[in-house]
C-alpha cells in the first residue's frame, strides 16, 4: 500500500512537470505574444511578433474599397442638387457605406500596429491612402447633406411665406368687400 501511494505521487509529479514544460515550451504562446494591454474597447489588445497582414490582403482590400469609392464618387458627381438630387436617405446610406469602408481599413491598420513584426511600409501607406480617399468622400457627402438641409429649410420657409401671402390677399379681399366695394 505504501508503494502504491509512492508510485501515485511520483506519477502525479511527473504529470505536473510535463504540464509545466508544455506551457513554457509552447512556441505559439511564448514567442508570439509579447504584450497584452487594455484599451478603451472591451477586448484586450494583443501585441504579437507574427506577420498579421499580408501584402496580397492589402491589395485585395484596396481593389474592393477603391471600386466602392469610385462608385460612390460617380453617384456624387451625377448629383446636381435641386429637387431631383440625392435625398437625405440616399446621402445617409452613402455615409453609412463610407463608415463601413473606413472600419475595414482601420481593422487592417490595427492588425499592423499590434504586431512587432516589421511589416513593409507600403502596406500602411496604402491603407492611409485608402483612408484619405474615404475621408474625402465623407467630407463631400457631409457638404451635400448640409446643402440639402439648407435647401429643404429654404423651401419650407418659401412655402410658409407663400401661404402667408395667400392669407393676406384673402384678408384684403374680405376687407375690400366689407368696405362696400364690389
Amino acid at each position: 500500500m505504501k508503494v502504491h501511494n509512492q508510485n501515485t505521487q511520483h506519477i502525479q509529479q511527473n504529470q505536473n512537470q510535463t504540464n509545466i514544460s508544455k506551457k513554457t515550451h509552447c512556441p505559439t504562446t511564448a514567442n508570439s505574444i509579447s504584450n497584452v494591454s487594455n484599451t478603451s474597447n472591451s477586448q484586450p489588445k494583443i501585441i504579437t511578433t507574427v506577420k498579421t497582414v499580408h501584402k496580397k490582403e492589402v491589395e485585395q482590400l484596396k481593389q474592393g474599397i477603391m471600386k466602392d469609392v469610385n462608385r460612390i464618387t460617380s453617384q456624387l458627381q451625377k448629383d446636381k442638387g435641386g429637387i431631383f438630387g440625392l435625398d437625405q436617405s440616399a446621402l445617409s446610406k452613402i455615409s453609412t457605406e463610407l463608415s463601413d469602408l473606413k472600419g475595414k481599413v482601420k481593422e487592417y491598420q490595427d492588425k499592423i500596429t499590434t504586431s512587432t513584426y516589421n511589416h513593409n511600409s507600403s502596406k500602411m501607406a496604402n491603407l492611409n491612402k485608402l483612408q484619405n480617399s474615404i475621408d474625402n468622400q465623407r467630407d463631400i457627402v457631409a457638404e451635400k447633406q448640409k446643402n440639402r438641409n439648407n435647401r429643404d429649410n429654404n423651401n419650407f420657409s418659401s412655402k410658409s411665406t407663400f401661404e402667408e401671402n395667400i392669407q393676406n390677399r384673402q384678408r384684403k379681399i374680405i376687407d375690400y368687400k366689407n368696405e362696400g366695394h364690389a
